[in-house]
């Protein structure tokens, strides 16, 4: 260049001179008289918007996590880190663009979301976070939060026998514990109604929970109020245990369009010994009900005929009268326990009339358990034996696998009185030794039913 002579430089799109959005995006370099340039020191820079936020305890809005480190990273790269200040506050110049919002502090789980800076963005505008505290032993949190419509997003928490424990708001429902469930207690923590979440609920004393149909903790979201439906609020329902985060759901594409204001069931958890967190609604397998129930088979085995349980039952013992004389009629009664969470059954009779004539088992196919028994011959037939049980009635839930719990062989009519299977198990077969008295049906094979649990959705 000579005297005079002018150049003008353009930045590249997206760039402005000096990086702030109201410059200009290109700028003129002139030769002076002295060979010098003029305007040498001006840059082109990425524009950078001005982000605030607030970091707050998941647990409550009030509380305010001061000192948490927080990292704004794009393309992997860190761009800027900051420190919230005594009322959990801060403010940076940030690069428009997607980028990773991070925070942390000790004594709570660090978290990261996903943050679209388009312009300034101000506290309460997307790029507050909660923090949640690290959770004892036992301890589970779930935070949901969501986009502008719908207004407000309710948490809402099913727990105990049959679900019977709801924790929702209003306050006197927001905490509650059930009974059956080695002490299970539901907090809804947090509830917001004019913001873009986090609602919060803690779960803790999970993890000494026993029995069928009492460890299950059903979470579902709903849309309160607000516009539009809940799937266009996008919400992320994050669920943490101990120090760090289990899952994290993104339901908008799976929430139905006409759901309107029904609830929704985003996670089940099992809070059983071995605590497990399922995506979705699961159920129950069939269970054996907790009552054990007797049926009259005083009459039906003296005779030649079928001795049966009523439906979607099935056989747990049965009881041997001590005068009886060591015969099949000495067995007067069936115990049985119900199937609960079943559609119904499916049955067939399985052919003993050899099996059960000689030393050996008699079972029901693998997955089925005993229902009835038949008989042959009556109580004043001179040549009455156990050779004259002939058939068994076996039956399993409908739709059930063939495939059992866990398994034992126990003592039958090793004296008078009942004999029966261990909780949760029923009857899948007999054994008999060569002795024909009723005295040679010693054993019989006790399974549990398969258990865990079916996706519903």
């Amino acid at each position: 260049m000579r005297f005079g002579d002018m150049v003008t430089y353009k930045c590249k799109p997206g760039y402005s001179f000096g990086g702030m959005a109201w410059s200009a995006n290109q700028f003129r370099i002139r030769c002076k008289d002295d060979g010098t340039y003029t305007e040498v020191t001006k840059t082109c820079l990425e524009p950078k918007m001005q982000v605030s936020g607030e970091v707050t305890d998941a647990q409550s809005a009030q509380v305010k996590v001061a000192g948490a480190t927080i990292t704004f990273a794009k393309a992997g790269a860190t761009v800027l880190t900051l420190t919230a200040d005594a009322s959990g506050r801060f403010t940076g110049a940030l690069p428009k663009g997607e980028l990773k919002l991070s925070a942390s502090k000790d004594g709570y789980i660090a978290m990261t979301k996903d943050l679209s800076v388009t312009g300034n963005i101000q506290r309460g505008q997307g790029a507050d976070m909660a923090l949640s505290k690290v959770l004892p032993p036992g301890g589970w949190r779930t935070t949901v939060s969501w986009q502008k419509d719908p207004g407000d997003v309710d948490s809402h928490a099913y727990f105990g026998k049959n679900f019977n424990t709801h924790v929702y708001w209003p306050s006197r429902a927001r905490t509650a514990t059930a009974s059956g469930t080695g002490g299970i207690k539901v907090v809804l923590d947090r509830d917001d109604v004019n913001g873009f979440g986090p609602e919060t609920t803690t779960f803790l004393n999970l993890g000494n929970c026993y029995g069928a149909n009492n460890c299950l903790i059903k979470f579902q979201i709903k849309r309160y109020s607000g516009r539009g439906i809940l799937g266009q609020g996008k919400p992320i329902v994050r669920v943490f245990r101990g120090d760090s985060m289990e899952a994290e759901y993104h339901v908008e594409s799976e929430i139905p369009t006409n759901i309107g204001r029904n609830l929704w069931t985003a996670f089940t958890l099992y809070a059983g010994p071995e605590q497990k967190l399922y995506k979705g609604e699961v159920k129950e397998r069939p269970y054996l009900s907790d009552r054990q129930e007797v049926a009259n088979w005083w009459g039906s085995l003296d005779n030649q005929m079928w001795s049966r349980l009523p439906g979607n039952a099935l056989l747990t013992g049965m009881y041997r009268h001590p005068n009886g004389r060591d015969r099949v009629f000495a067995i007067e009664e069936g115990r049985y326990r119900r199937v609960k969470n079943t559609r119904g059954e499916t049955c067939y009779n399985a052919n003993w009339w050899g099996s059960f004539d000689r030393k050996g088992w008699s079972n029901c196919k693998t997955g089925y358990f005993m229902a009835g028994i038949y008989r042959t011959g009556h109580m004043w037939d001179r040549t009455s034996g156990i050779h004259q049980l002939e058939m068994a009635r076996c039956c399993k839930p409908k739709g059930g696998n063939n495939v059992y719990g866990t398994c034992t062989k126990d003592n039958l009519f090793n004296r008078n009185g009942v004999s029966q299977c261990g909780a949760g198990k029923a009857i899948t077969g007999l054994y008999r030794s060569n002795d024909n008295s009723i005295n040679g049906m010693d054993k019989m094979k006790c399974c549990e039913l398969e258990g865990g649990f079916d996706q519903v959705r």
